[in-house]
């Protein structure tokens, strides 16, 4: 389920100004957009932290004792909110970061957008001549993360 809190958060931040429409892109619009434009930069915004095991119970943690496992799990759900609204880490692809070639920040890109069409999270606004597409994925265990087109 998509927190429309942390959405709107999210697309504040990275759309300016603000405004924006809902975007499930079928895979030839996603084609024939990438027949006139290519990927300026993408982003994966990582959320998956975990919570930290108290220090008191470092020294006889053991991941298969049963009773840790039970502790584990609620610290995991206590943790939740946090690991929805912290973004631990970011990976850049654009053209020359890692090696990467423009062909293949296009490939790239074409591909996410393509993995998430039917999931109804795709958010996308037009600003100054580019597009910026925002997929949230964070409820689902998997990334979000930004694609800029020109």
């Amino acid at each position: 389920m998509v927190d429309l809190n942390l959405l709107e958060q999210a697309l504040c931040r990275y759309f300016h100004p603000p405004f924006y429409f809902d975007y499930a892109p079928a895979e030839p619009k996603v084609n024939e957009l990438f027949k006139t434009m290519y990927c300026i930069e993408m982003t994966e915004d990582f959320y998956d932290s975990e919570p930290e095991i108290p220090p008191e119970l470092e020294s006889e943690w053991d991941f298969e004792n049963p009773e840790c496992m039970k502790i584990w799990k609620q610290l995991c759900d206590d943790y939740e909110p946090r690991r929805l609204s912290f973004n631990n880490w970011q990976e850049l692809y654009v053209d020359g970061n890692w090696g990467l070639t423009q062909n293949k920040v296009n490939k790239i890109a074409k591909e996410t957008l393509i993995k998430y069409k039917d999931k109804d999270r795709i958010f996308a606004a037009e600003y100054d001549g580019d597009l910026y597409f925002y997929i949230y994925a964070r409820a689902t265990y998997l990334k979000c993360g930004t694609i800029k087109l020109f």
